[in-house]
C-alpha cells in the first residue's frame, strides 16, 4: 500500500477521493478523523488503485491493472473490506453490517430500525429507533457504529463491549434502571437475608412508598433498609417516601434514590436504555 495512504479501519487495496474536499484518504473514517466535516459515503465517485495508482470510478477490481481491491465491495456504501468475511448490505438500514445476511443470521426490526440476531426475532422488546441514539456507556452514536450492538431485555440498545463492562459493576440498564438479566436467584438470597435482619425500634411501625424499576409498580411496604416489590418480588426498587406511624409527630421524607435512603425530617408526608461495519 502507498506509504502516504494508510488505513487503520479496513484492509483494502484502494483509497478514496473525498467528494467534499477532493482529498485522498484510506476510507471515510480516515477522512472524518482528519477533517472538521463528515463525508457522505454515498457521494464518493472516485477511488485510487494502490497498485497502479490509477484514479477511477469505484469498483471491486481496478479497471486498469485488474487488481481486486477487496473480497467484499458494496457499490452503495462504497465499502471495500478484506479482513471481515461476513458482511451484508441492509436495504432498510441502507448501510453494510456484519453478519451472513437478512433471513440468515440477522433480521431487520422496522420499529427498532435495527438489524438484530434472528434468535431474538420473536422475543426482543421493541423500542422505537433504539439505535438512533448514543451508547449509554461510551456515548458513541450507535446506528452507524462499527462496534457490535445488542438489545437489552428492556429494549434499549448498547454496544456489546460496553454491556460486558456494565454487568461487571451493575445489573441495571443505565437509561431505565430495569434489570438487564435474570436476577431471580439473587432476589431469593436477598429475601432470606432481609427476613433475618433487624431495624431500629423507631422504624418498627414505619412504611415506605417504593417504585419498582422492573415492573413499574408503586407499592407501600414495611420499612427496611432495602425494599422488595410486592408485585414481582424484585429488589430493584426506588424509595419514594418514608412514612412513620400515625402516633409519631414527625414523618420522614426521602428523595428518590436507588437502593439507598437520604433521610431528612419534615412535617409533610407527600413528596414524591446491531453493529455496522461501514
Amino acid at each position: 500500500m502507498d506509504s502516504k495512504i494508510q488505513c487503520n479501519h479496513y484492509e483494502r487495496d484502494c483509497s478514496i477521493i473525498s467528494p467534499c474536499c477532493i482529498k485522498e484518504y484510506g476510507c471515510r473514517l480516515c477522512h472524518d478523523e482528519n477533517e472538521i466535516h463528515e463525508i457522505n459515503r454515498y457521494n464518493i465517485v472516485n477511488m485510487k488503485c494502490l497498485k497502479c495508482s490509477a484514479i477511477q470510478t469505484p469498483s471491486k477490481n481496478c479497471r486498469y491493472c485488474y487488481n481486486e481491491m477487496a473480497s467484499y465491495y458494496c457499490d452503495i456504501c462504497k465499502l471495500w473490506e478484506n479482513k471481515e468475511k461476513n458482511i451484508y448490505h441492509c436495504k432498510y438500514c441502507n448501510i453494510c453490517r456484519i453478519g451472513l445476511g437478512l433471513g440468515k443470521d440477522k433480521f431487520h426490526c422496522n420499529k427498532c430500525d435495527l438489524c438484530l440476531s434472528i434468535d431474538v426475532k420473536d422475543t426482543h422488546k421493541c423500542v422505537e429507533n433504539t439505535s438512533r441514539s448514543n451508547c449509554p456507556i461510551c456515548c458513541e452514536y450507535m446506528f452507524t457504529s462499527r462496534e457490535p450492538l445488542i438489545s437489552m431485555k428492556c429494549g434499549h440498545c448498547i454496544h456489546q463491549s460496553c454491556f460486558n463492562r456494565l454487568i461487571e459493576n451493575d445489573y441495571r440498564c443505565p437509561l431505565c434502571k430495569k434489570s438487564v438479566c435474570d436476577m431471580s436467584g439473587l432476589w431469593d438470597v436477598m429475601t432470606n437475608i432481609m427476613d433475618d435482619s433487624s431495624i431500629p425500634n423507631e422504624y418498627v411501625n414505619a412504611t415506605i412508598d417504593i417504585l419498582c424499576n422492573d415492573c413499574n409498580t408503586y407499592s407501600n411496604v414495611k420499612f427496611n433498609f432495602m425494599t422488595k416489590c410486592n408485585n414481582c418480588d424484585s429488589w430493584n426498587t426506588t424509595t419514594i417516601n418514608i412514612k412513620m406511624s400515625d402516633k409519631d409527630e414527625n414523618q420522614i421524607d426521602v428523595s428518590t434514590t436507588d437502593e439507598s435512603t437520604d433521610e431528612s425530617t419534615d412535617e409533610s408526608t407527600d413528596e414524591s436504555t446491531d453493529e455496522s461495519t461501514d
